[in-house]
């Protein structure tokens, strides 16, 4: 029996770490990293302020579900909200509590701190969960960078970009 394999190459699919340079202002300030729809942070930071310098922790910056009955394997539209943190202009991944990647394809209001998101489920080769979509969880936008330092000033991060083509089976 002969078996005919298929190879499928995704040009986005890189793992070229970016090094990226930012100027936090206030404590527990964040960074939109533009021109991806999501990163992986390496833990790779220094902080440099005029009085210290140090290593800092970085997470996703966040929002979370606003409303009962979203937490569904199939629903595409969602309403979030975020007190302090202004999300980027979609695409943009975000990953759920119960580890499920989603890509926001578009958003009611970005600038509002209460928006309805539409997304595609499943994406990088997770699967669609109900886990992390109950009222209140908490959502990371995967393209935005939280330090976790009060030190103010230039910061050096390292991060990882994660494909632009939602269908690269990084997570299967």
């Amino acid at each position: 029996m002969t078996v005919e394999l298929t190879e499928t190459k995704f040009p986005v699919m890189h793992l070229v770490p970016l090094v990226i340079k930012s100027q936090v202002v206030t404590a527990s300030d964040w960074t939109v990293v533009d021109g991806v729809k999501g990163v992986i942070p390496m833990g790779l930071g220094i902080a440099q302020s005029t009085l210290t310098s140090g290593t800092e922790t970085m997470t996703y910056g966040t929002f979370h579900v606003n409303g009962a009955g979203q937490n569904t394997t199939t629903n595409e539209t969602f309403i979030c909200s975020t007190g302090t943190i202004t999300r980027t202009v979609p695409p943009y991944y975000v990953l759920t509590a119960g580890g499920e990647v989603m890509e926001v394809i578009s958003e009611t209001d970005r600038t509002n701190a209460t928006s309805t998101l539409t997304v595609t489920r499943a994406c990088l080769g997770t699967t669609a969960s109900a886990t992390g979509l109950a009222d209140a969880n908490h959502i990371g936008i995967m393209n935005i960078i939280f330090h976790g330092t009060d030190l103010v000033g230039p910061h050096l991060n390292v991060v990882l970009p994660l494909p632009n083509d939602r269908r690269v089976k990084l997570f299967a």
